[in-house]
């Protein structure tokens, strides 16, 4: 069976957990990402997301985890520009200047080992409605497991199995000769 080890990404992208909370918002839309591990002195410390900034703003979105990632990013681009009519909005943006990363970080993350089976990754996802999970070593980032990579190596397994079965189950010559 698949473990983590075999579907991680080793090249983690990561941010300082004293970083500039706007350097990393610019950084997210930049990249077109969701998410970062958050390290210091090479330990890993905590995760950051685009949810954590969105909630500290209060969007009141229900689950912007669930609009297209474009928007997401968009979201974060306005975020330094095009809102800044609403009063509240600029408020809250003057209180993120000079906030660091940790101050928005989920910190002690759930993380998971090179030997986790994907079925175990799984569990850990849905139980936790994590969208990443990164894989340590000694309390150091070696890879991020997320919820694509999880999908993207069940798909080939189940596609497998699919054509085995479809294959036992074609109809030999011998059935359509009595």
């Amino acid at each position: 069976m698949k473990c983590a080890k075999d579907i991680m990404t080793t090249d983690v992208v990561c941010l300082g957990a004293e970083d500039s909370i706007i350097d990393a918002a610019k950084f997210f839309a930049e990249m077109n990402i969701h998410g970062v591990a958050v390290i210091d002195e090479g330990r890993l410390v905590g995760i950051l997301t685009v949810t954590d900034i969105l909630k500290f703003i209060d969007l009141r979105l229900k689950d912007p985890l669930n609009l297209p990632a474009t928007n997401i990013s968009n979201v974060l681009i306005n975020l330094v520009s095009a809102v800044v009519q609403d009063k509240k909005f600029k408020v809250q943006l003057s209180r993120m200047n000079g906030m660091r990363v940790r101050d928005f970080m989920t910190r002690n993350p759930i993380t998971v080992e090179k030997s986790t089976s994907i079925v175990r990754i799984a569990e850990i996802m849905n139980d936790h409605s994590l969208h990443r999970l990164p894989v340590v070593d000694r309390g150091k980032i070696v890879g991020m497991v997320t919820a694509s990579d999880l999908m993207d190596s069940l798909v080939p397994e189940r596609q497998g199995e699919m054509e085995e079965k479809a294959k036992s189950e074609e109809p030999s010559q011998s059935d359509y000769m009595s």
